[in-house]
Formats: C-alpha cells, structure tokens, sequence
C-alpha cells in the first residue's frame, strides 16, 4: 500500500506521530516527493484524524469527501487545512485531497465512493460532538445584561434566582477566561492621545472630569476612563475628525507598569495539538475566540445616534474586568485596522495613571477615505 511520511504534514502533532511510530525510509515519498524521511500507511493516521474531522464538522450539512462542498462553498479539506493547518504547504491542493481521501476511506470515516459517512459515525454519542460556546454563551450574557441593566453585578449573578443554571454558568465561563487574557504593559510604552481642535495640551488633552464624562463603550456617566492608543495614526482615526479638521496629538508615559485584560486577536501558533490534546486544544481555542470576540465587541465604533443601553454590555464586562483585579484593556482599533498596520487601542480605569508629555502636535486632517459596502435586502 502506498505510504505518506512526516514530510507530508506541517502540524506538528502528527508529524511527530509519524517520527515516532513510522519507519525510516531514503526512498522519495509518492505524494510529498521528499527522501529520508519517517513512513507509514494513511491508515495508521486514521484514529488520529477521524475523530478529529467528526467531532469538529458533523454538524455541517454536507457529504463527508474531501471533493464536495458545505454549503458555504468550501471543500472539507479547505476547511480542515484552514483550521488546523494539517498539510505541508509544499503539497498541491490535488495531493492533498488525495492524501485526506486515503485517510478517511482507510478509517471508515466515509465510504469508498466518497459520499456519505459510514453508518458506524453516526451511533457515536451526540456529546462527542464538538460544540463551540462561545457565541451560546456570550449570547446568553448580553441578554442578561439587557435585561438587568447596570443593576447587575457578578455577585448579583451568582445569587440571582431569575437566571437559569445556564445563564449563570456563561459569567462563570467569562470569568475563568479572565484569568487567562492578561497581559503587562511596562512603563516606558510610548502613548498617544487625541483631541479635536488646535493646542490641546496638558489639563485639556488628558480625560475629562467625572462632571464631564459622557457614557462611553466601557465608562458609565461621570466615570471618567483614559483611552489612548498605540500610534499617532490610530489615535487620530479614534477622535473621527472630519477633512481639514486641526487635530491635537500628544504622548503620554504611564506612571508604573500595568496588567491589562487582552483582546487582541493573537496570530500564533496553537499551543495544544488537536489530534494529540483535542480537549486541551478546544480550550485553549476557546480562550483564543473568546478574546477575539471581545475585542470587536470594544472596538466597535460609537455613533452620535447610539443609545445608551448599547453601552450596556461592554460596560458591564469592562466594570467586571475591573473588579477582577486588572488596570485597563487592550483592544483592536476598527478604525485603523488595514491588515499591514492595525491599530491597538488602550482602555485604563484610572484616568491619572498616565501623564501627557509636552509638547503636543497639531496635524491637519488633509483627506479622508471612505470605503461602502453595498447592502443586500
């Protein structure tokens, strides 16, 4: 039978499986091409890979082969290869469906002709099955928070007989995953503020006075928080100044090091491997959405028209990230946010805990770009 070797793989779960368990071999590979490396048969990654596949797409509604379509129009390898990056990228998207094909028909995952799951898949259990909670819980969360307005408190949460077990256990959730988003920002990061108008410096560029604080994404009113960003560029697009505007920009140096709740979507690689610690990799993927979600959720821009009950989520969860023991929030910027520089913004709960270094500097806002997106009843 033919065999793939290590070479054939980037991920490193089963690259090492391969090393471990197969045979060394200076023979090139039939489908990467590579000599001495490790070899086995498809079949051996079976048990690997299968339960894999099925505990992450069986509640898609398509045919099990590498060769049709979700409904969305991708491939189940293009979905296995974006998600878990498995394949050596040095492999032809023909080699790889290939190669998944070997895999799964060798481990019965579908029938031989590609088309529909063997029926020894679907008498596995339902709990089996993976089922992400992040948008059930975070869903689950807003409508409380709705509901019980700033009323509610986590303490409130725990005790509060109107919530049901499963509204209960989602703050619960959020509140374990605090403990996993942190981050220290030392004292000499470089911090910059913005202001509309000409020569804002000192006393008027730093956060307002708590008679003057307007309800913001995380403040309530008369809570002043100070927010700054990580560049000029991005601390400019966060004031929305109009064309010709004058904007006042100045640094600003924090006064100790601070621990930072993190919403920063972080492009790294994954920490567990999900075909050698599938729980331990779903968790951790958890953790990894959870503070993407989060972060848009803060990032979101605030128009003049939005109603104050908009404010009402993230400034529940930014009052709970703070009673948790956390000085501030990172989050993307969504109005400087191109792919080759996104903007970072900084959220910090007292407002003194960062002083702006003179001088500040005026720009001219000199054009702006707007990009539409057409929308489709």
């Amino acid at each position: 039978m033919v065999e793939c070797c290590d070479g054939c793989f980037q991920e490193r779960g089963i690259k090492e499986f391969i090393r471990e368990n197969g045979v060394f071999s200076e023979e090139q590979c039939p489908f990467c091409k590579k000599i001495n490396t490790h070899r086995l048969e498809p079949s051996d990654l079976g048990e690997m890979i299968s339960p894999v596949i099925y505990r992450s797409f069986i509640h898609f509604d398509y045919s099990l082969s590498s060769r049709r379509k979700f409904q969305e129009g991708e491939t189940l390898l293009s979905k296995f290869q974006n998600r878990f990056s498995v394949f050596s990228l040095s492999l032809a998207e023909t080699t790889q469906r290939k190669l998944l094909d070997n895999i799964l028909i060798d481990s019965g995952l579908i029938t031989k002709n590609g088309a529909k799951l063997s029926d020894s898949w679907f008498d596995r259990d339902d709990s089996d099955k993976l089922d992400f909670p992040i948008s059930s819980y975070l869903s689950l969360l807003e409508k409380a928070i709705r509901k019980y307005g700033h009323s509610l408190t986590f303490n409130k949460v725990i005790s509060t007989v109107e919530l049901d077990d499963a509204t209960r256990h989602s703050f619960k959730i959020f509140i374990e995953l605090l403990e996993k988003i942190d981050v220290i920002l030392q004292k000499n990061v470089d911090l910059w503020r913005a202001r509309i108008g000409k020569d804002h410096s000192g006393s008027s560029i730093i956060a307002p006075p708590p008679e003057k604080a307007r309800a913001g994404r995380a403040n309530l009113l008369g809570q002043p928080f100070l927010y700054c960003a990580d560049s000029v560029l991005t601390a400019i697009n966060e004031v929305r100044p109009a064309k010709k505007d004058i904007v006042s920009v100045s640094k600003f140096k924090l006064k100790r090091e601070v621990k930072l709740c993190d919403l920063l979507p972080r492009q790294t690689s994954l920490k567990y491997s999900p075909f050698t610690h599938y729980d331990l990799f779903l968790k951790y993927l958890e953790v990894l959405e959870t503070r993407e979600t989060l972060g848009k959720m803060f990032g979101e821009p605030i128009r003049p028209s939005d109603e104050s009950t908009e404010y009402l989520v993230t400034q529940f969860l930014a009052q709970t990230i703070r009673e948790y023991g956390f000085d501030g929030i990172i989050y993307p910027s969504s109005q400087n946010n191109s792919k080759s520089a996104r903007g970072i913004n900084f959220l910090f709960f007292n407002p003194l805990i960062a002083i702006p270094i003179p001088p500040s500097v005026n720009y001219l806002i000199d054009n702006i770009t707007i990009k539409v997106v057409a929308l489709i009843n």
